[in-house]
C-alpha cells in the first residue's frame, strides 16, 4: 500500500543508483553520447492518478525517477493533486508479466507532444534490442494509432487500469525535449521512424501552414486577432490547417512536406520534427505564456526561427490573458522572410 503522503515532496531523482545490475549502453552515434539502459523496481503504478490518462508511478521508496518524468517539480505537483482529489492510500495488486516493461502512460504524456517523449524511450529501447512490455493507460487515441505505425506488436502493449506492482522496470538516461540537442542521434532516431510512419502527400496541402488551434486542444490560448492575421495569411499563401482533426499519418505527411509552420504555440509544432532541415518556423505567444517547448528540436535540424509577442509593460499592459494577439507587423516581416527564402530555393 501507497501512503500518498509519503511521495517524496522534493524534486524528482536519478534512480541509475538503484538499478539492478550493470547499465547496458545504446549507441546513436558519435555526436550523439550513450544512453545508459538499467532496470529498476519495485515500481508502482498508479493509472489516471490525477485525471485520465494522468498516471504515475514510483520505485519502491515512493520517490520517482527522473528517468521517467524528466520534471523535477512532477512528485511535489503529483502529491498535492492525489491529496486535492482526496486520495490518501493506494492499493496496488502485484503485476503477472514476467519480463521487463517500460511505463508509458506517465503524468503529462496524454498531451500530443510529451507522448512524443515517451516514444523517445521507445526508440532507445528498440535501437538496443530490449524485449519488453510497454504499459499504458487511457491515453488518446493518437498514442495507440503511433504505436501501430511504428510497428510495435499490440501483444507487446499493456493497458492498465488498475493499480499494479510492477517487480522492476526499464529505465534509460532522461532525453526530452528539455536536452534532446544534447543527443541528436535520438532525435533523428525518432524522425526516420516518424517519416517512415507518414501517410501519402494531401494534395490539397501547400507547403506553408499556419496551425489552426481547433478542438481538441484543452488550454484554450485562442487567436484574439483573427480578421486581422487570416488576410494576412492569405496574401503570403499559408494554408490554415487543424492538425488534429487529421489522422495522424496524414499529419506527419503534412508536416514532412511542409517548408514553413506558423501559429499559436501549441502541440502541433511539434511536427517541426519531420519538416526538411533548415525550414521556416514562426510561433506566436501571449507575452504571459511563454513557453518555447520546441527549440531543441529548431537546433538539430537548423529551423530558422521566428517568435511573436504582443507588448506587455508596466506602461501598458497585455490584457488578454492566455489568448494570443497576433502583433502583425511582427507576423508580416516572418511570412515575408520564409516566402522569399522558399521562392529563392532556400527552403
Amino acid at each position: 500500500m501507497l501512503t500518498v503522503e509519503s511521495i517524496s515532496a522534493g524534486t524528482a531523482r536519478s534512480h541509475l543508483d538503484a538499478r539492478h545490475g550493470s547499465p547496458r549502453r545504446v549507441d546513436f552515434g558519435a555526436d550523439t553520447p550513450p544512453i545508459e539502459v538499467f532496470r529498476a523496481g519495485p515500481v508502482l503504478y498508479v493509472p489516471s492518478a490525477l485525471d485520465v490518462g494522468q498516471s504515475a508511478q514510483l520505485l519502491g521508496d515512493a520517490s520517482m525517477p527522473i528517468e521517467a518524468v524528466f520534471d523535477d517539480f512532477t512528485p511535489s505537483f503529483v502529491r498535492q493533486r492525489m491529496l486535492k482529489k482526496g486520495v490518501t492510500q493506494v492499493v496496488f495488486e502485484d503485476s503477472t508479466v514476467a519480463g521487463d516493461v517500460c511505463i508509458l502512460g506517465n503524468v503529462f504524456s496524454r498531451n500530443f507532444t510529451h507522448w512524443h517523449e515517451e516514444l523517445m524511450k521507445l526508440v532507445v529501447l528498440e535501437r538496443g534490442g530490449f524485449d519488453c512490455t510497454f504499459v499504458v493507460s487511457e491515453l488518446p487515441a493518437f498514442a495507440a494509432e503511433l504505436l501501430r505505425l511504428f510497428g510495435v506488436d499490440p501483444g507487446r502493449v499493456l493497458e492498465v487500469r488498475r493499480p499494479v506492482r510492477f517487480r522492476s522496470a526499464l529505465y534509460g538516461t532522461p532525453v526530452s525535449y528539455r536536452n534532446v540537442a544534447d543527443y541528436p542521434g535520438v532525435l533523428l532516431d525518432l524522425r526516420r521512424r516518424l517519416l517512415a510512419a507518414a501517410g501519402v502527400p494531401l494534395p490539397d496541402v501547400g507547403p506553408r501552414l499556419w496551425l489552426d488551434r481547433g478542438e481538441q486542444t484543452r488550454l484554450g490560448r485562442r487567436l484574439v486577432n483573427p480578421e486581422e492575421v487570416h488576410p494576412l495569411l492569405e496574401r503570403y499563401g499559408f494554408e490554415r490547417i487543424d492538425m488534429g482533426a487529421l489522422p495522424v499519418a496524414s499529419q506527419l505527411a503534412v508536416a514532412r512536406d511542409a517548408r514553413a509552420m506558423s501559429g499559436l504555440h501549441g502541440s502541433g509544432f511539434v511536427h517541426s520534427q519531420v519538416m526538411a532541415p533548415r525550414s521556416w518556423v514562426i510561433e506566436a505567444f501571449s507575452p504571459i505564456y511563454l513557453n518555447p517547448t520546441y527549440t531543441e528540436i529548431y537546433r538539430v535540424l537548423r529551423h530558422r526561427y521566428a517568435q511573436l509577442t504582443a507588448t506587455n509593460t508596466p506602461i501598458f499592459p497585455y490584457q488578454h490573458g492566455g489568448d494570443v494577439l497576433v502583433d502583425c507587423q511582427q507576423l508580416e516581416l516572418a511570412l515575408y522572410a520564409a516566402t522569399e527564402a522558399a521562392e529563392g530555393g532556400d527552403a
